[in-house]
């Protein structure tokens, strides 16, 4: 069985002592039995965020880091985003390396009001203004007659900066 002591942060031999972990299915699986959960259970429980997490020597792990740990050998530089969005869906195919950046283009938002992803009414209430944001400042991307005009005007631009991440 593992040392109780507390490491610093879960190594991958310790990781891969503790827990196995199923690519196809996302799933991370107690291998040793630790006290009330039995080697076979499923790991984890969802946190406050919406992410599955699991506790190690008194410390917290999303499972999505985990898995990177043992898929990779290394703790990701950088954060993991899903692919589909689904906080839940650990399977290795949805998980991709991101930067704070790439990863907050791949969310789905829209205003409070309910206008689309990028669109704002402008004062005149005539006509719809398309932003994006691009290394923490906002892009104009014009001012045009309908919302569905400048939210194409914004899906347009996400695709071209945001790449892969891109989410209207």
């Amino acid at each position: 069985m593992p040392s109780k002591k507390r490491p610093e942060k879960l190594s991958y031999e310790e990781a891969s002592k503790i827990f196995h972990y199923d690519p196809s299915t996302g799933d991370l699986i107690w291998a040793i039995d630790r006290r009330s959960r039995r080697c076979g259970d499923l790991a984890g429980c969802l946190d406050t965020q919406g992410y599955i997490s699991v506790e190690v020597y008194r410390r917290s792990y999303r499972v999505h880091r985990i898995a990177w740990l043992l898929k990779t050998g290394a703790w990701p530089q950088s954060q993991i985003d899903h692919k589909n969005r689904n906080r839940i869906d650990n399977r290795w195919e949805n998980l991709r390396l991101a930067t704070p950046t790439q990863n907050a283009a791949n969310l789905v938002r829209a205003s409070k009001q309910g206008w689309p992803k990028g669109v704002r009414p402008q004062k005149n209430g005539q006509s719809f203004q398309a932003k994006i944001m691009r290394a923490g400042k906002y892009l104009c991307l014009g001012t045009f007659p309908t919302p569905e005009q400048a939210h194409q005007a914004y899906i347009e631009a996400a695709q071209r900066l945001h790449g892969e991440f891109a989410r209207g």
